[in-house]
């Protein structure tokens, strides 16, 4: 395949700068948490393997608007590797409550 090493350096990018995004993007109240999980999503769904960051214990950024995520991750389908990748299309891992 022609692009497969391009896509191979291209998903290396990502997943080396993946944990600054989220810390960037985590807490804030603007566009940038969606638009941030949604490139997540979407990585994941092409069968990236994307590790939780270990502060936060998730993949996902988590939106700053308390009207919006009340403290708590919405999304339980994650599942995780024993290193901590997140395996799930919709993965947003938490432990279960409040941050």
């Amino acid at each position: 395949m022609r692009n497969c090493k391009r896509c191979k350096k291209l998903e290396s990018i990502i997943i080396d700068i993946h944990w600054m995004a989220r810390r960037y993007a985590d807490g804030r109240q603007t566009y940038a948490v969606e638009m941030f999980n949604d490139a997540v999503r979407l990585a994941l769904g092409l069968g990236m393997e994307i590790k939780r960051d270990p502060i936060a214990d998730s993949c996902f950024a988590q939106d700053g608007d308390p009207r919006i995520s009340k403290g708590v991750y919405p999304d339980r389908n994650c599942r995780t590797l024993e290193d901590g990748t997140c395996i799930g299309i919709n993965c947003m891992h938490d432990t279960g409550g409040p941050l």
